[in-house]
C-alpha cells in the first residue's frame, strides 16, 4: 500500500528506506486497488491487460511499436498478486507532452529508449522537465549497442530524468560520469536534483542556458 496512504504524491527518498519498488504492468487504478482490498472485495486471481499495457514493458522499440500498431488487439494473462505490489511504477505508453501534468497519475512512469529520450531533450526540453518534476521517467541504451557501449548520461539528468540506466558491465567515461555523479550523498545511490528540475514554474532550458540560479 501507499507510504502513510499519500494517493496524491510520490514519496520521499527517505519515506522509501528499506522499501523494494515493483516496476511493471497493473490493472486499473491504485485508487480503486487500495478501496477494493479495504472492503475485502472479492476479484479474479488472473488479469487481461492489453498489448498496449504489454508494450510499455518492451525494450526494443521497433518490436514495441510493430506491437501497438498491430490491427487486432490481443490479452495477455496478468495475475492480480503481481499486479497489487506495484505502486508507485506502473509501466504506461508515453503520450506526450500535451496531457497536463496535474491530470497524470503521479505513480505511472514510462521507459525511453535512448534515442527517443534524446529527440524529445532536442524537441522538448522544457516539457521534458515538467513531466520529470512529478512523473518517474527511465532511459535506457538502444537495442543496437550490441556491444554493451553507453550514452552520455548528462544530458538526460539536465531534463530531469530519475533513472538514467546504463551497461554497467563496460568501463569507459560514460560509466565514470555515472560513478561520479553518485559519489555524492554519501554513496546512498540518490542525489537530490537541484530545484530548477524540481519546480513546476522553472524556466531553465539546458539547450539555451542563461542567467539564473543555475549558473551560480
Amino acid at each position: 500500500i501507499p507510504v502513510n496512504g499519500n494517493l496524491s504524491e510520490l514519496p520521499s527518498p527517505e519515506q522509501l528506506k528499506g522499501k523494494i519498488l515493483v516496476k511493471g504492468k497493473k490493472k486499473g487504478k491504485l485508487e480503486n486497488h487500495i478501496i477494493n482490498n479495504n472492503v475485502g472485495d472479492a476479484q479474479e486471481e488472473i488479469y487481461d491487460v492489453s498489448d498496449e499495457d504489454e508494450a510499455a514493458e518492451i525494450d526494443d522499440e521497433a518490436v514495441r511499436n510493430k506491437v501497438q500498431n498491430s490491427k487486432k488487439s490481443k490479452n495477455v494473462a496478468l495475475a492480480k498478486a503481481l499486479s497489487d505490489i506495484v505502486i508507485y511504477c506502473k509501466s504506461v505508453h508515453f503520450q506526450g507532452f500535451k496531457q497536463p501534468v496535474e491530470q497524470l497519475a503521479f505513480y505511472e512512469m514510462s521507459s525511453f529508449s535512448e534515442t527517443k529520450a534524446f529527440k524529445l531533450v532536442e524537441e522538448s526540453a522544457p516539457g521534458f522537465i515538467l513531466h520529470n518534476t512529478r512523473q518517474l521517467s527511465r532511459t535506457y541504451p538502444a537495442g543496437l549497442r550490441t556491444d554493451s557501449s553507453n550514452y552520455n548520461p548528462i544530458s538526460l539528468w539536465n531534463v530531469g530524468c530519475q533513472i538514467v540506466a546504463l551497461n554497467f558491465q563496460t568501463s569507459g567515461t560514460e560509466m565514470d560520469l555515472y560513478q561520479g555523479k553518485f559519489q555524492e550523498n554519501g554513496h546512498s545511490g540518490y542525489v537530490l536534483k537541484p530545484s530548477f528540475l524540481r519546480e513546476r514554474n522553472s524556466s531553465f532550458d539546458p539547450r539555451s542556458v542563461s542567467k539564473g540560479k543555475w549558473m551560480r
